[in-house]
């Protein structure tokens, strides 16, 4: 078993052949063009998925399906039916909540515990990631394969038994899944459990004023990071793009605008996808308030091919209003007007937030080990809670190693502490993101976990960040 730090599978990609990879890295790209991520830190589930009408209907998921796939995956992780790899979470649109059962029921849910894909036992996520870029790779190189592969899958297993074998066709195409691996019988990784009311101390002051304390936006500079190969100690890093950040602190409040452009690796002269996020936080003393608010949150993505989608979600009392309108890029409906989505406002825990304003939130945590926040995580896709993430102290640790290759701009300057204060994004035992914070609570690096760690380190200058060398 790897370590669960290793162990977060977002929409799985390619290991081997390495034709595979290739294929599939072309694939995320092309994906990355039309809907871009939301930004750098979502190396998760979490980022956008491709809209269509069909696809929203048929997936229609309820924040309280979400609470009743977190319970069977905290069931499934107790004592867990079979060996293999053990679905914590799964996109409302992914192509996993888009399969079938042969008795017509709907996808891949979380809980289920994966054994077989493509007709090859899985008991790692190596494995699974390695069949999924295989059925990819197949689908591309002959037009006449099959639209959809075999999944089975043991589901309903936890402390009341080893629950049923269940076989789902899915489309060939990338899962939208977290996971990790699990051994029949043994329990799997939780998350640390929560600090209670009260005894949490919030430094929202310093995280203020280190959020306040520039007069231009905060610049981060973000790569992707191809591990060492057997035998080796450099990695390879490739440059994918980068954000900027302004804060605007008020009495007891929040507003941030995160602006991420994300670039093609292989045509880092093209034009780049973007989105803009902004939101507005109340913020609490974690006694007699809540430790935040969201009271409000925009998204807009723009990708390179004019394909557009805008959400907005405003606080109402204790629920959320959401609307959200998209707009085709090449399609004949471009330039058409946007297609709307008004919901119905739906009530919303206290604790809900959204990823990109998660590091302004850990900024504020103590400088201590093993203080833990419980959160829900908001998509700004569909805005729907996500349950059972945390935020967790680590302490002072290292900072993820330099860039390692010549992509970096000659003039970058490294950051000058190799230590700083650690805060882990957490979702079932595993770790996703980390966010490194110095001793004035100023954010000066961000690592997203998965088979390429996807890294965002503070810079000076858009010229350090906005160029590839």
């Amino acid at each position: 078993m790897t370590s669960p730090d290793a162990q977060t599978c977002a929409m799985l990609t390619a290991g081997t052949p390495e034709y595979a990879r290739h294929i599939l890295h072309s694939m995320r790209m092309e994906h990355s063009r039309r809907w871009p991520f939301i930004a750098f830190v979502l190396a998760s589930l979490l980022a956008l998925a491709p809209i269509s009408r069909a696809a929203t209907d048929s997936a229609a998921t309820s924040a309280a399906d979400l609470e009743l796939q977190y319970q069977a995956a905290q069931a499934a992780l107790k004592k867990p039916g079979a060996t293999g790899v053990l679905v914590t979470e799964v996109s409302p649109e992914s192509p996993a909540a888009l399969g079938a059962t042969a008795a017509g029921g709907g996808g891949l849910r979380a809980g289920d515990i994966i054994i077989e894909y493509y007709g090859t036992r899985i008991t790692t996520l190596q494995s699974l990631r390695e069949q999924v870029a295989e059925a990819v790779a197949q689908k591309i190189q002959n037009t006449a394969t099959g639209a959809r592969v075999l999944l089975r899958a043991r589901r309903g297993s936890g402390t009341a038994g080893p629950g049923e074998e269940i076989t789902l066709q899915l489309p060939r195409e990338p899962l939208g899944i977290r996971a990790i691996e699990v051994e029949a019988g043994v329990p799997g990784p939780r998350n640390p459990p929560a600090t209670p009311r009260g005894k949490l101390a919030l430094n929202w002051r310093q995280a203020l004023e280190a959020l306040a304390d520039h007069d231009s936006p905060h610049l981060f500079r973000t790569i992707e990071r191809t591990p060492p190969a057997p035998g080796t100690k450099t990695s390879d890093d490739a440059w994918i793009g980068w954000q900027s950040c302004t804060f605007t602190p008020g009495q007891d409040a929040l507003a941030g605008t995160i602006d991420t452009y994300r670039i093609d690796p292989a045509d880092p002269d093209a034009i780049p996808d973007h989105s803009t996020i902004t939101f507005r936080l109340q913020l609490g003393d974690f006694k007699s308030t809540p430790a935040f608010l969201l009271d409000a949150a925009t998204a807009r993505f723009l990708g390179s091919d004019n394909a557009q989608l805008a959400t907005a979600a405003t606080r109402v009392g204790d629920a959320l209003r959401v609307d959200s309108s998209a707009v085709g890029g090449a399609s004949p409906a471009n330039g058409a007007e946007a297609a709307k989505d008004p919901r119905p406002s739906s009530a919303m825990p206290l604790n809900a937030i959204i990823q990109p304003a998660l590091p302004a939130v850990a900024a504020a945590l103590p400088h201590e080990k093993d203080a833990v926040l419980g959160l829900y995580l908001l998509s700004v896709r569909d805005f729907l809670p996500r349950p059972g993430y945390v935020l967790a102290t680590r302490g002072k640790q290292p900072l993820p190693a330099p860039t390692t290759t010549t992509t970096a701009p000659a003039n970058t300057k490294p950051i000058a502490t190799e230590t700083a204060w650690r805060v882990d994004l957490m979702h079932c035992g595993m770790v996703l993101e980390s966010y490194w914070f110095t001793d004035a609570c100023a954010l000066v690096c961000t690592q997203a976990e998965g088979v390429r760690p996807v890294i965002s380190r503070r810079v000076a200058t858009i010229e350090e960040a906005g160029t590839a060398r």
